[in-house]
């Protein structure tokens, strides 16, 4: 078979087959096919349209392709942000779920739950119970599988494929976000746990360095108090030497010779410190300090507690508290530190030499020394004045004191109670609440006056007692323990009141049967004589009970006394009625009580 060329092909004109030649057409014809593919064809117009449509050359690049407009088709999308379906172009190239970088990371679909065919469908949120439908979303959940609608695939989490075979995914921080029901969103470890996966208590690492900051604080104030007792017996030494032997210029060549020259005195001076901490001169060229350079004007001086050389200088200021050193007298350091272990030579002469001073007394420059401020600040700390065992002493006090004003607030109620129920059989639980109570209140007063004397002193000049530390928290815990003690004790006295009258009735009831039953069979000249009120004698318990009372109330009505005073003193004039009211609340109770304990009173 000759091929026809495809020049000839495209050129024949189809009026031969209008001329009537038809023999020749139908030969013409047997023979057409591709001079490319060899195909056989039945008329030129299908070879020209196969030439054009199968090996025809496109020059037009495949994006600038003219395309019929896409339909658009509903598809399930793992990044869209809508409640619903989104809606995206089918398009041959694009693959359904994750598109470009997202189709290397594809999820397993295996464990989805696929809906039932013919049967309604529910969401399986156990709240919710939708139909599952185009409105509603049917959508799988893709960590558990699970069919849920619209509302309940809102979340995203970021998921890898399990590494065995057919499970389900796992939550992986480097994996892709995915949809996911609620229930598998708030089972993630970051979530489930908090932040305590990603906390560290440090309290421990804390407590350790803090510990150990104080214990080296600590050591370093033993080590300059120990130098400080050294320095303090020698220059004690030395002072005391020159007030015994008094020398005058005629009297210079028979004195005897004193203990220690310069040279030695200063050997000593470096031995307490010691050697290996005694700076040199002219390795120091700046205070440590200030910073400030030495020269001519601004002298190098050692400090006699730790050797180090400072100047005598305070940078911006004219407090002597700033200086970097002074020569401090060795006295007011013994007054703020009394308790610590002196050579007998300092405890002998201790009066005169705390009470040296320096400007009445010709040597008095021999028992000062140089200090530097860090030495200061570390041998006597801010607050110095505390006295911390006394203050340790005054609160134990006061959380004694908390103890039995509670034990007081649980037992007042109860013996108003009982006393307002008045029962017979309750009589001996109501006495023995009764002097429980009285126990604590007494107690109470004791411990409050015990706390005056350890917390307050006498000040010779105002002649008031003030607090001896804490002067605001000591005297407001001592006026709220005076408040609640007035409390309690008027209290007391109003149901105890109320108690003494009731057991009266009682008595009194309990006697006049017996006096009539008496009377049937006394005598006539007895039942005319006049009767005559008899007291009825006091039992021990009764006469210990009452004196307790009056005691309690004296030593309320002195506090009291003692608190218009004060107020009379502070021009506080406004709490004077209420306490003149007090004043004689007492004084009336105090009477009633003398007058019942007749003969068996205080003398």
């Amino acid at each position: 078979m000759t091929p026809v060329s495809s020049t000839g092909a495209s050129f024949v004109d189809d009026s031969t087959t209008a001329t009537g030649l038809s023999d020749s057409t139908d030969v013409f014809t047997e023979h057409l096919v591709c001079p490319i593919c060899d195909e056989d064809m039945i008329s030129l117009t299908q070879l020209n349209r196969h030439i054009d449509d199968e090996h025809t050359e496109r020059t037009e690049s495949k994006g600038s392709k003219k395309r019929t407009p896409q339909k658009k088709t509903i598809k399930l999308d793992l990044f869209d942000n809508s409640n619903g379906f989104g809606l995206r172009d089918s398009i041959g190239d694009t693959t359904e779920g994750v598109s470009g970088a997202g189709q290397q990371h594809k999820l397993t679909r295996s464990h989805w739950k696929q809906p039932l065919i013919g049967k309604p469908n529910h969401c399986s949120d156990e709240s919710c119970k939708k139909l599952l439908n185009v409105k509603n979303g049917i959508v799988n959940c893709r960590k558990c599988g699970l069919l849920y609608c619209n509302d309940h695939t809102r979340y995203k989490v970021r998921l890898s494929d399990s590494s065995e075979k057919g499970g389900v995914p796992q939550y992986d921080s480097f994996g892709i976000f995915a949809r996911c029901c609620e229930k598998c969103y708030y089972n993630k470890a970051s979530i489930r746990l908090g932040t305590q996966v990603n906390s560290r208590d440090l309290t421990e690492d804390f407590f350790q360095k803090r510990k150990e900051c104080i214990a080296e604080k600590q050591s370093k104030k033993d080590i300059l108090q120990k130098r400080f007792i050294k320095l303090a017996h020698l220059m004690s030494e030395n002072y005391l030497w020159h007030i015994e032997n008094k020398t005058s210029l005629f009297s210079m060549i028979s004195a005897p010779r004193p203990p220690y020259t310069k040279e030695e005195y200063l050997e000593k001076e470096k031995e307490i410190v010691g050697y290996e901490n005694w700076q040199i001169d002219s390795q120091i060229t700046h205070c440590p300090l200030c910073f400030v350079q030495f020269n001519f004007l601004i002298r190098k001086h050692h400090c006699r507690l730790c050797g180090t050389i400072v100047s005598d200088l305070a940078m911006n200021s004219d407090d002597p508290s700033a200086f970097c050193s002074l020569v401090v007298p060795a006295g007011i350091f013994m007054k703020m530190l009394p308790t610590l272990n002196y050579s007998p030579l300092v405890l002998n002469n201790w009066n005169s030499l705390i009470s040296l001073d320096p400007e009445s007394s010709r040597y008095a420059s021999l028992f000062s020394f140089r200090c530097c401020k860090a030495c200061k600040n570390t041998i006597i700390p801010k607050g110095h004045g505390e006295d911390t065992n006394e203050a340790d002493t005054i609160f134990a006090t006061y959380n004694e004191l908390l103890i039995l004003k509670q034990n007081i607030s649980h037992s007042m109620p109860r013996y108003e109670a009982m006393v307002s129920e008045n029962l017979d059989r309750q009589n001996e639980q109501t006495n023995r609440l009764r002097a429980k109570l009285m126990k604590y209140l007494k107690d109470f007063e004791t411990v409050t006056a015990s706390f005056r004397r350890r917390a307050f002193r006498l000040d010779p000049q105002t002649k008031k007692h003030v607090p001896v530390t804490n002067p605001t928290l000591v005297s407001n815990m001592y006026k709220s323990m005076i408040n609640f003690l007035q409390d309690s004790l008027l209290q007391f006295k109003r149901t105890n009141d109320s108690f003494s009258n009731l057991e009266r009735e009682r008595l009194s009831g309990q006697l006049g049967g017996i006096s009539v039953s008496s009377n049937t069979v006394t005598s006539p000249v007895s039942s005319s004589a006049s009767p005559v009120d008899q007291k009825p004698r006091l039992t021990k318990k009764q006469i210990r009970e009452l004196r307790e009372e009056l005691m309690v109330v004296s030593e309320q009505k002195f506090l009291v006394e003692s608190q218009i005073d004060d107020a009379k003193k502070g021009r506080r004039f406004d709490e004077i009625p209420a306490l003149s009211d007090n004043i004689s609340e007492l004084e009336k109770r105090r009477s009633e009580l003398e007058k019942e304990l007749g003969e068996f009173g205080f003398d």
